[in-house]
């Protein structure tokens, strides 16, 4: 290869999940892996935004704006609000909760918005979808109910869904795929009056490993990488554990990047054993990856002396659980 040799990475149509710490590895023969010092992409935008609702009078609702970066501000028909949180929560809701209610996010004298209104009635959605924190893999089952006789629509991701929905004149509920990727779910209701109401969004916050570490074969006086990647909001901890006594491993060895709701973090290691990561959320749970075996690989030859004109056998053993193509030749000296 060229010296120096160049790693091209394109980004196309950046988005907010763009956002995070990225590295470059590179693997030297003899020498083994070198990772290069993070270097971070930030893009201002939302990772969730305002949608309009209609709640009835007593009922509660969350209002999520989580911008990528920067100081958050909300105002409620243009009157500021006394929280800097990325969400609250209007509980009781009576009349004076009506309006328009606009999130602003402020980093580095550049601003963005987020905006959505608000109704309070007497009748309409009387039950609305729930936040959750669920696993990868995992269904979610959500109800809708209203006061008064209606019809239902389900929108995933801002996607009419079909499948999986279940209603009566006042009642609807749904049960998801299996879901791997954090979810907002609205429920739309017509009323014979021909009124639409608007549910409250349910965020389903997924959590889950997106990339667990492999086998690796540790070659002499050399060391590997092991990458663990894990979904979800609310991530307290990420850490690696070597079996069979479940030791942490020293953050030394360890390097971290975030990308949206994404924390992956790579372990630099010379020492054989098994290895597995395992990430603590907020919302209680604990998740552990599978686990990854680092073991000793060699290659090994025997001397022969042998009579002129006799025939050899040279025989080449490679040992570890890591097995390769290989090819035996005369070394060449200088």
């Amino acid at each position: 290869t060229s010296n120096p040799a160049i790693g091209v990475l394109n980004l196309m149509d950046i988005s907010p999940q763009n956002q995070g710490d990225y590295q470059c590895r590179a693997t030297y023969l003899g020498i083994g892996t070198i990772v290069s010092e993070p270097a971070r992409i930030a893009v201002l935008g939302f990772l969730e935004t305002l949608s309009n609702m209609d709640l009835t009078k007593g009922s509660s609702a969350r209002l999520h704006c989580k911008p990528t970066m920067g100081d958050v501000s909300w105002t409620m028909n243009d009157s500021p609000l006394s929280t800097t949180s990325p969400s609250i929560e209007i509980t009781s809701v009576g009349q004076d909760d009506e309006g328009l209610y606009k999130c602003q996010a402020t980093f580095q004298g550049e601003s963005i918005y987020s905006s959505a209104r608000i109704t309070v009635s007497d009748t309409g959605i009387t039950q609305h979808p729930e936040d959750m924190t669920v696993q990868s893999g995992e269904h979610v089952t959500l109800t809708c109910t209203t006061n008064t006789d209606s019809s239902f629509k389900w929108y995933m991701n801002k996607n009419e869904v079909s499948s999986g929905v279940e209603s009566t004149a006042k009642q609807s509920v749904m049960v998801t795929s299996p879901l791997t990727l954090r979810s907002r779910l609205q429920c739309v209701v017509s009323t014979g009056e021909e009124k639409t109401y608007f549910s409250k969004i349910g965020v389903i916050n997924v959590i889950g490993f997106k990339t667990v570490p492999q086998d690796k074969g540790l070659p002499v006086d050399g060391e590997v990488s092991l990458l663990c990647s894990v979904g979800g909001h609310g991530l307290k901890q990420l850490v690696w554990l070597r079996s069979p006594d479940a030791k942490e491993v020293p953050s030394s060895w360890m390097e971290s990047y975030s990308t949206g709701y994404t924390t992956s973090n790579v372990l630099t290691t010379s020492e054989v054993g098994t290895y597995y990561c395992s990430a603590t959320f907020e919302q209680g749970y604990t998740i552990e990856s599978e686990r990854a075996a680092v073991t000793p690989v060699r290659v090994t030859m025997s001397s022969k002396s042998v009579a002129l004109g006799d025939d050899v056998i040279l025989t080449c053993i490679v040992t570890g659980a890591i097995k390769a193509d290989l090819s035996t030749g005369r070394r060449t000296e200088s």
